[in-house]
């Protein structure tokens, strides 16, 4: 609220005395003079020698400047007025024929009554009024909050229409992908030329999805599309003249490089669908290269040898979700209070990018140990079963690095699912006892492992304190991973032949 202030005997020397009868007298200083307007810092004097009483500092914002002042609370705006149109301009109190005068306002409400004082109108320090022409009107802000400016940055903006000629485009587009890889199979040998035709229309996806990456998701859909048409070019084109039944572990080795191709030109353009495209690409890749290499080698090696290499970069997922959500969404900073609350939503969606990531990362990891358990603990050896429990082990001790969320929750299914089915596999042989022990035995330490990682890795610092029982236990689950992953290894190229 407004204070009183002391006696004022003189004003500065830099500061001029306008004499008014019946008016405020009030001292002026120039400030800053630019383009847009001079801002006047200016201080109200009632009279040379009586006291000021209490006096609200505003700024006043009339049609040709803006400036500072400090009104007397307990005269009317009616001799305030006069005044105000001085600083506003010195023409301003000579165009009062073209209206009915001029008012003083705050914004989005009624004029002020000239009989009314600021002390009346619970007029507060730093407030901003408005002079205008009693007959005109105070154009509405286009926004209150610079946040509002920048909210498009921070959320998408939201889809009404249920249907509508992009969607439509997009099915169609869909529709005659699929239908292309329907029929190019359909010719029969010799598959080089469906293997050129599809290399073409994967080629033509990825330039067309480069170019339209800027104008909306065809771009993206584009730069997807690519990915199915190099796959089956490089499946055709290894075929030469022989049948579809003869495809063996080369020609799917080569369809999931050229797959893997395709989708790294779709990073390299920035397509938002071809990281995931080009990781289960290089799974598939390193799943086919395996059985080339090790031809001889049983379906239960090359499981262990693709478990052995894919779990160990299941660890590197969070820190690469979290890299990649820096890169795409940069925190902004705003000269005004609203940063906070900017800052936070910038910080809400990149950590919602970050789950996003783990999760499909985490699922395709999931999935593939689970295919890899399955083939592992349904071998008749108990190396392979061995082998099974630790992708399971890995996994639980895998999934303590991701935030609480799709990701951690998918390695934790697929460790308890590869452990379960180690367990029912190996009730199934030996003696009777081992029906029993063998399975609680295994799910038993499974679940301890589970219980651990689920404790040592908490989704936000804060909770750290709340449900780490031991500080070193992430440390003591890293060395314990490392650990099995080595022994994963070492079975691996046991089973594989690599002796």
């Amino acid at each position: 609220m407004c204070r009183s202030q002391p006696l004022v005997t003189a004003p500065p020397a830099s500061m001029s005395i306008l004499e008014r009868p019946g008016r405020p007298e009030i001292a002026s200083r120039t400030i800053d003079r630019g383009s847009a307007g001079i801002h006047l810092m200016a201080w109200g004097v009632v009279g040379i020698a009586e006291d000021l009483g209490e006096l609200c500092r505003v700024t006043v914002v009339g049609p040709q400047r803006r400036f500072d002042i400090a009104l007397p609370s307990h005269i009317p705006f009616a001799s305030l007025l006069p005044t105000i149109l001085e600083y506003s301009g010195r023409e301003l109190a000579d165009m009062d024929a073209g209206h009915d005068g001029w008012v003083l306002q705050r914004l989005d409400e009624k004029p002020f009554p000239e009989d009314a004082t600021p002390a009346q109108l619970s007029l507060r320090h730093g407030e901003t009024l408005y002079l205008r022409p009693a007959s005109a009107t105070i154009l509405q802000p286009v926004t209150a909050d610079p946040a509002d400016l920048v909210d498009p940055l921070v959320s998408p903006p939201e889809r009404t229409a249920p249907w509508g000629r992009r969607q439509a485009g997009f099915t169609a587009l869909g529709t005659a992908a699929v239908a292309a890889l329907a029929a190019l199979p359909l010719a029969g040998a010799p598959w080089w030329p469906q293997a050129a035709a599809a290399a073409v229309l994967a080629v033509l996806c990825v330039g067309g999805g480069g170019v339209l990456i800027r104008s909306g998701p065809v771009g993206h859909l584009l730069a997807a599309l690519a990915v199915p048409f190099a796959f089956l070019s490089g499946l055709l084109w290894t075929l030469g003249d022989h049948d579809l039944s003869e495809i063996g572990p080369a020609q799917v080795a080569t369809a999931f490089g050229a797959a893997a191709l395709a989708a790294a030109l779709g990073v390299a353009v920035r397509a938002s669908r071809s990281l995931g495209l080009l990781i289960a690409s290089g799974i598939g890749g390193i799943a086919a290269g395996s059985a080339v290499v090790f031809d001889e080698a049983s379906a239960e090696g090359v499981a262990a040898l693709c478990l052995a290499v894919v779990l160990p970069l299941a660890a590197g997922v969070p820190p690469f979700a979290l890299l990649l959500a820096r890169s795409r969404i940069r925190l902004r900073s705003l000269p005004d209070s609203s940063d906070e609350s900017l800052s936070a939503r910038l910080l809400e969606r990149r950590a919602a990018e970050v789950l996003g990531v783990e999760g499909v990362l985490g699922v395709a990891i999931g999935l593939a140990g689970v295919g890899g358990e399955a083939v592992l603990a349904t071998a008749s050896g108990g190396w392979e079963r061995a082998a099974g429990a630790l992708a399971a082990a890995a996994l639980f001790l895998t999934a303590f690095r991701y935030r609480q969320g799709p990701g951690r929750m998918a390695l934790l299914t697929a460790g308890a699912a590869g452990a379960g089915i180690v367990a029912v596999a190996g009730a199934g042989e030996g003696p009777h006892w081992a029906a029993a022990v063998v399975p609680s035995a295994v799910l038993l330490v499974m679940g301890a492992i589970a219980v651990a990682a689920t404790l040592a890795g908490p989704a936000r610092p804060e909770e750290s304190r709340l449900i780490r029982p031991v500080a070193l236990l992430p440390r003591a689950l890293d060395v314990l991973n490392a650990v099995v992953l080595l022994a994963l290894l070492t079975l691996a190229l046991y089973l594989a032949g690599a002796r």
